[in-house]
C-alpha cells in the first residue's frame, strides 16, 4: 500500500499501473499531467501482459462534490498573503527565534498551523523580500525578521510564481468533471 498525492506522482513521472493492482482515486486530477498519469494508468492496465502482474483495476472515489474541499486544500498548499502575514507577524513577535519557538512561527501561530511546505514557501518569499534573515534548517536554526517596512508580496517572483500555479491548477479543478 502507498499514500501518495498527484504532484509526487508528477514529480516522479510515476504511472501507478505498473506496481498496483488496485488504485483508488480519492481527489480529483489537479493538473493535466495528472490526469494524463491516470489515463496512462488505465491505458496499461487495458493492454494485455502490460505492466507487472495481472491487470488492475483504477477506482475513481471523488465526485463533485469533493471538488470545494479539494479547492480548498488545495489553496492551502501555497502561499498567501495572510499565510505570509501570519508567518511574518509570529516571527516579529518571537525576535530571533529558533527551536521550537521557530517551529512554532513558522507554522503561523494560532489554532491551524500551516502546512510544513507552506511555511517553507512563505519563508521563501519573505527572505526573497528581504524581510527575515537566517536559515530555518527544518525549524532548528536560527531567523530573525529584519525589516518591518510595508512592501509588495508581487515583488516577490516566487510568490507571483507560486500564485499563478494556484490559479492554473484552480481553474483545471474548476473545469474537471467527474470520470
Amino acid at each position: 500500500l502507498a499514500l501518495t498525492d498527484y504532484a509526487t506522482m508528477e514529480r516522479a513521472a510515476a504511472n501507478p499501473a505498473g506496481h498496483f493492482e488496485h488504485v483508488i482515486l480519492v481527489d480529483p486530477p489537479t493538473s493535466a499531467r495528472a490526469a494524463e498519469l491516470v489515463a496512462a494508468a488505465r491505458e496499461d492496465w487495458d493492454e494485455p501482459g502490460a505492466g507487472e502482474g495481472a491487470p488492475g483495476f483504477l477506482h475513481p472515489s471523488w465526485t463533485e462534490a469533493e471538488l470545494p474541499f479539494s479547492l480548498q486544500a488545495l489553496a492551502e498548499r501555497f502561499p498567501t498573503r495572510n499565510g505570509v502575514g501570519r508567518i511574518y507577524r509570529a516571527l516579529r513577535e518571537a525576535g530571533e527565534a529558533s527551536g521550537v519557538e521557530l517551529r512554532e512561527a513558522l507554522a503561523g501561530g494560532g489554532a491551524h498551523p500551516l502546512a510544513p511546505e507552506t511555511a517553507a514557501r512563505s519563508f521563501r518569499v519573505l527572505r526573497e523580500l528581504d524581510l527575515v534573515s537566517g536559515e530555518p534548517n527544518r525549524g532548528d536554526g536560527a531567523v530573525g525578521v529584519v525589516s518591518s517596512e510595508g512592501t509588495d508580496l508581487e515583488r516577490s517572483a516566487a510568490f507571483r510564481a507560486y500564485s499563478d500555479e494556484l490559479s492554473e491548477t484552480q481553474q483545471y479543478l474548476e473545469r474537471r468533471k467527474q470520470p
